[in-house]
């Protein structure tokens, strides 16, 4: 088999694992994303990265700065997980499978040059194949990256730096013994390779430290003059000032600068929350799963370590300078991961961060690969330890379940007025129900209106709701409470209807708001809250108007947005007959207060009885009317009273024990020019069916309508 051939096999082979390990997502690349269906799953932001970078690189805007997330606030992005490096393959790829499939060729990609960058690091320091083989899979199936898949952090899959930069810095260690001319490019290659680092996550220029500073060390002490090792330092220097450069001026380096409105602090973590390999058990124990709080390292790693240094103390006379060097290197590393169980040695670490750190776990693949190095050296000068290789690989793919189902979930619902908003050239706000938002480490709301920033990749318009990691707290937080409006939309205070009418007049304007998008799932279709937000919105058409109903998604446009109100007319059928079905889909445009969520019992209704009084909101052509309601009370005869456009007009009684058709007149002067006509239905009674003994049901009943009719009988 020639070189060639055996390269391609090498290739192939990483890139089997990482198919096998992702076959799940992968064969449902359109519709799923990974991850189980736990809502603090992070996906949403990072494909909204993503489209951040297109939109801002296609419309002049800054990469780094951006307040289409939590607006008003302009936000920098130089601290938040934007992971630039993997963009140009998600611009490639996207278009032709759409984003869900092109983070796949991220992880995909990720995984496998994992793998073979850590198999060419350990072939070119003398590891045999197969303990580089057995070190390629160790990397590329670390649990820290496959809970980076599970949560689509993708800036945490590009393990392949470590083993990479420690490939270039023997490069130009060795091309410095040649030609100082050689060793510029590898410094050059170097540089760059550094700023591509930081373009992904400044966490592996942190990790590379505790890697590339005793190896370069080992470095200058192994070179044979003076002035080699001069020039090795300033090779080094080079390459590191070669790569602050382009951070700042191709980078996030000259954003880094930080101020908040409220809260000078970004997302903190005190070192004792710091997610961190629980000892001993992290250390020896393959995962269970991969979940925010565990990640621990492949369990067959320590027990071969551990041989292998007993291996070396035996023929330490045999044993080389540089296998000591890797099982030092492993040591710091191997004790931060610990976190706040090695106080001395990890609290100094995490304060010297600024509380910022939160992951001390991830420094397990840190001291993974110089204990990969260090075992590879000691196993291969025992006879006959290839097979051994083999064996211990397969116990590798076994430990960490690699042909486990990968958990997947669906994204949020599609929905066809996204793609218009999409459409159209006004940058204004669309407002998402409830509100929430956060940076990673805190945040309001329900996690799963969170989720709702992934829309923003179709509409491409600001918006409040998201999260972006280590942003200032003050730029939410004030939404928890101290908001009339956003903190009632996300129902986290009572409605103050006066202060929260203020807010929403003057931030349709100033904003300006374009949409108002309510989630009945999410704020609890079968909950008093629907009827409170959408009948508060339906009594201001000086404000906003419901332009599309989808599923569970009402949307309103403000009087903010070019395109105005359409008219709030019932379907007309036949001629000068106008008909609401109540209970049936896109009823919610007409409803005010006071109704209880729909119902499907041989036909769809709606109970009364929520508030003393249920109206309904309606444009219709000027005249007098005949005004029909289908009804039935619960359990006993109610009162009904009629008031429109707040003049009372009759009372009728209503029977409990069949659907019967009420009729009322309006005469023409009621109606008046037919604009926001508002009918009330007012009982003199209800009944909770809980609290007699009927049933369950905890609501207040009066009256159930199956649908309201106007017949126009004069002009």
């Amino acid at each position: 088999m020639t070189l060639w051939h055996r390269r391609v096999g090498v290739v192939v082979f990483y890139g089997l694992v990482s198919v096998l390990s992702l076959y799940w997502p992968l064969l449902h690349f359109r519709t799923h994303v990974p991850g189980t269906a736990n809502p603090s799953m992070d996906y949403y932001h990072f494909h909204w990265n993503y489209w951040w970078i297109r939109h801002a690189l296609t419309t002049a805007d800054l990469v780094y700065e951006t307040n289409y997330v939590m607006f008003p606030f302009q936000h920098n992005l130089a601290y938040h997980t934007l992971t630039p490096f993997w963009f140009p393959l998600w611009a490639v790829t996207e278009p032709l499978i759409g984003t869900i499939g092109a983070f796949d060729a991220i992880f995909l990609v990720g995984m496998t040059l994992t793998g073979l960058c850590t198999f060419g690091w350990l072939r070119a320091e003398g590891v045999q194949s197969g303990w580089a083989l057995f070190g390629g899979v160790v990397m590329q199936t670390a649990p820290v990256l496959l809970q980076a898949i599970e949560w689509s952090w993708v800036n945490m899959v590009a393990w392949f730096w470590l083993p990479t930069h420690l490939w270039l810095w023997r490069g130009l260690t060795e091309a410095l013994q040649v030609s100082a001319r050689r060793a510029v490019g590898w410094a050059i290659a170097h540089g760059v390779g550094l700023w591509l680092t930081g373009l992904t996550d400044f966490q592996y220029l942190l990790f590379l430290l505790f890697l590339l500073t005793p190896y370069a060390v080992y470095s200058l002490w192994q070179t044979s003059t003076t002035t080699k090792r001069l020039q090795l330092v300033g090779m080094g220097l080079g390459a590191c000032g070669l790569a602050l450069t382009l951070l700042y001026f191709a980078g996030p380096l000259s954003y880094m600068e930080f101020g908040t409105p409220d809260d000078p602090s970004m997302a903190v973590t005190p070192p004792e929350a710091a997610f961190k390999l629980r000892f001993p058990t992290d250390y020896l124990y393959g995962p269970d799963s991969y979940s925010y709080h565990q990640a621990p390292v492949s369990a067959v790693l320590l027990p071969l370590a551990i041989v292998a240094a007993g291996l070396a103390v035996w023929h330490r006379r045999k044993t080389a300078a540089r296998h000591w060097l890797w099982l030092a290197t492993a040591i710091v590393p191997m004790l931060l991961a610990a976190g706040s169980q090695v106080p001395f040695i990890y609290e100094p670490f995490h304060t010297a961060l600024d509380n910022l750190f939160r992951f001390p776990l991830r420094f397990g693949p840190v001291f993974a690969l110089p204990l990969l190095m260090f075992i590879g050296l000691r196993f291969q000068v025992i006879p006959h330890t290839r097979w051994f290789s083999i064996l211990a690989l397969l116990v590798v793919l076994a430990d960490v379940r690699a042909l486990r189902p990968m958990p997947i979930q669906t994204p949020p619902p599609s929905y066809d007025f996204y793609t218009h908003i999409g459409y159209e050239a006004h940058q204004l706000v669309v407002l998402e129900v409830p509100t929430a938002a956060g940076n990673g480490e805190t945040w309001i709301g329900d996690w799963r209106a969170l989720t709702l920033q992934y829309y923003g990749l179709t509409h491409g318009k600001p918006m409040v709701n998201g999260l972006l990691a280590r942003t200032s707290p003050g730029y939410f937080l004030f939404m928890r409470t101290d908001d009339p409006m956003l903190s009632w939309l996300g129902q986290r205070t009572p409605l103050e209807s006066e202060l929260v009418e203020a807010q929403l007049r003057a931030r349709i304007h100033e904003w300006p708001i374009g949409y108002i998008v309510i989630h009945q799932d999410l704020i609890g279709r079968h909950t008093p809250t629907p009827q409170e937000i959408i009948g508060y919105l339906n009594q201001r058409p000086d404000l906003v108007c419901p332009v599309w109903i989808e599923r569970d998604a009402v949307v309103y446009r403000t009087t903010a947005h070019p395109a105005g109100c359409p008219s709030r007319t019932p379907s007309e059928s036949p001629p000068e007959v106008y008909k609401i079905d109540i209970g049936a889909a896109g009823d919610e445009r007409f409803l005010g207060w006071g109704w209880h969520w729909p119902e499907t019992i041989e036909t769809t209704w709606r109970w009364m009885g929520q508030y003393p009084t249920s109206t309904l909101h309606v444009d219709i052509p000027p005249g007098a009317y005949r005004l029909k309601v289908m009804a039935q009370a619960f359990l006993e005869t109610r009162q009904l009273t009629l008031t429109v456009n707040g003049q009372k007009l009759d009372t009728v009684l209503v029977q409990p024990d069949h659907l019967q058709t009420l009729t009322f007149e309006i005469p023409t002067a009621v109606i008046g020019d037919g604009r926001h006509v508002t009918v009330e239905f007012s009982y003199d009674r209800t009944l909770i069916p809980h609290e007699i003994g009927y049933s369950s049901d905890p609501r207040p009943l009066a009256i159930a309508v199956d649908w309201v009719q106007w017949i126009w009988a004069t002009p």
